[in-house]
């Protein structure tokens, strides 16, 4: 292929299917050679099975190989070779609306490269499932060294396409961003590509979304955030049974990022040598402004050597943490609700009548009862006499029937660390501060202040900043202090100019004898 092929003509719908014979045929692309398939168009669909396509042009194309506007491209047993993109997508970029999807199985996309987002696949507004695939030396300039997903809106589309990836024994091998996501970027703002910012977009109402699981991704980086995965403006992840090695950022989240109300569940994941090079957070996951669930996590030998938690930093958002209890609740016909609560291995119920129609509910409360010291609580409404369970879980996701993990906060202070320590990390975590946990700035302790001070006469403050495990953050050292000063021809407070030490961070005394 040496230039564009735009699939179908005039008024009749088509599908392309390619097929090589057992152990892969070849597609050769050359300069700007690329396949598109949209359904405006009246193509519906491209299968594509036991081929290699090499891309044999050093130079970037001007398309990927495939292109897909609200169609679908299914992909089985194909290799992407030294694929090179000027836009997004350095294989294959898939969007639009309804029906805008992407399924690959049992694939290789090798040394493939995007000058935008996604070295190998970008999907925005598109479902992808990608299952039994391996990304090795992939690469974007910006965001999503391998995969990146983002949101796509058109004015006047009746049905939006869902922006998310599914992505299951995939193997993610030394993919490398230029922005955010060594391996994967999914990014829940409107995406803005290259190829179709002449459209109007508008925001979409599910947010993208990413779903890895028995996967394994090692040696990827980011020269911003997340070194292996970065979920950020308001993204949803679950991410399980997976393993994260050797990984590196530079902002913060060694391995996984989390950034700007973004949400996701981390379970049965390992975390070993990944590493922090800059001076933020997380040697290993890092949640800034976000809420971030873990369950059964294991780091070791993660590094953030010139900031905060080597294996878990996090800003703004307690994280919930969960040691496999469950509960359920379950409504019968006569109105009978009952909860049941599992902890480790012992189980606590508790029954409710459910109000008549003619009862009159008043405030909102809760109510709890403890399992093995952990601690249950859920929502119901009370008419002065009963309570009554609303039938959802803490998280906010309608529970009726079926099993669902209970989480929990666990404090601060050092009583809290030690619990974290023991779920979480074991041996060779470093930090400059909090070598398995640390959060942002939680308290100041000052000492020294003296009662009096007078001129001529130096004095010493000495200031501490803590975090909310109580460590003391040790990265601040250029800290400035700088006081404000009352002279006698004027009763406002002016900043003492004779008084100034320069650094990155400012604290200003306005009040006292100083």
């Amino acid at each position: 292929i040496t230039s564009q092929i735009v699939l179908c003509t005039r008024f009749f719908p088509c599908q392309l299917q390619l097929a090589g014979s057992p152990g892969g045929g070849v597609l050769a692309r050359q300069t700007s050679g690329s396949i598109k398939c949209s359904a405006q168009d009246g193509c519906s669909w491209v299968w594509l099975q036991d081929v290699e396509v090499r891309c044999v042009d050093s130079s970037p194309a001007a398309h990927p190989p495939f292109e897909l506007v609200s169609a679908l491209l299914v992909v089985n047993r194909a290799r992407f070779l030294s694929c090179r993109s000027a836009t997004d997508g350095g294989a294959v970029l898939c969007f639009g609306g309804s029906g805008a999807a992407l399924r690959v199985s049992n694939s290789l996309f090798e040394m493939t490269w995007s000058a935008g987002v996604g070295g190998a696949l970008a999907a925005v507004g598109c479902f992808a499932q990608v299952s039994g695939t391996a990304f090795e030396g992939c690469n974007a300039t910006e965001g999503g060294g391998a995969i990146a997903v983002g949101r796509f809106m058109c004015y006047g589309e009746a049905h939006q396409g869902i922006a998310a990836v599914v992505a299951t024994d995939c193997r993610f091998e030394n993919c490398n961003a230029g922005d955010s996501g060594g391996a994967i970027l999914v990014d829940n703002a409107v995406a803005s590509l290259s190829l179709i910012s002449s459209l109007s977009t508008s925001s979409a109402s599910t947010p993208a979304s990413l779903v890895l699981s028995g996967s394994s991704v090692s040696g990827c980086s980011s020269q911003a955030s997340g070194g292996a995965i970065a979920l950020r403006n308001g993204a949803t992840g679950n991410i399980s049974d997976t393993t994260f090695t050797s990984n590196s950022a530079f902002e913060q989240g060694g391995a996984i990022s989390l950034e700007s109300h973004s949400t996701a569940t981390v379970a049965r994941v390992m975390l070993t040598h990944n590493h922090l090079q800059g001076s933020g957070g997380g040697g290993a996951i890092a949640a800034l402004d976000s809420l971030i669930y873990l369950e059964s996590v294991s780091a070791s030998s993660n590094v953030a050597a010139s900031g905060g938690g080597g294996a878990l930093f996090w800003k703004g958002r307690e994280p919930f943490w969960s040691d496999g209890s469950s509960y359920a609740f379950n409504s019968s016909d006569n109105g009978t609700v009952s909860a049941t609560t599992t902890s480790r291995g012992a189980s606590a119920s508790q029954d409710w009548q459910t109000p008549d129609a003619s009862a009159s509910l008043g405030s909102l409360k809760r109510v709890n009862w403890t399992v093995h010291g952990l601690q249950f609580d859920f929502e119901g409404f009370s008419d002065g006499t009963r309570t009554f369970p609303r039938l959802r879980r803490l998280r906010g996701v309608d529970n009726n029937g079926s099993e669902s993990t209970a989480w929990q906060r666990i404090g601060s202070g050092a009583a809290a660390l030690a619990e974290i320590e023991a779920r979480l990390c074991g041996t060779g975590n470093l930090a400059s501060y909090g070598p398995c946990v640390a959060s942002s700035y939680a308290t100041l302790i000052t000492s020294g202040m003296p009662l009096l001070v007078y001129p001529g006469l130096t004095f010493q403050v000495e200031v501490t900043k803590k975090d909310y495990y109580n460590q003391t953050i040790t990265i601040d050292s250029a800290s400035t202090i700088q006081t404000a000063a009352q002279t006698s021809a004027n009763s406002q407070l002016t900043t003492d100019k004779s008084v100034s030490i320069s650094g990155e961070y400012i604290g200003i005394l306005f009040q006292g004898t100083v």
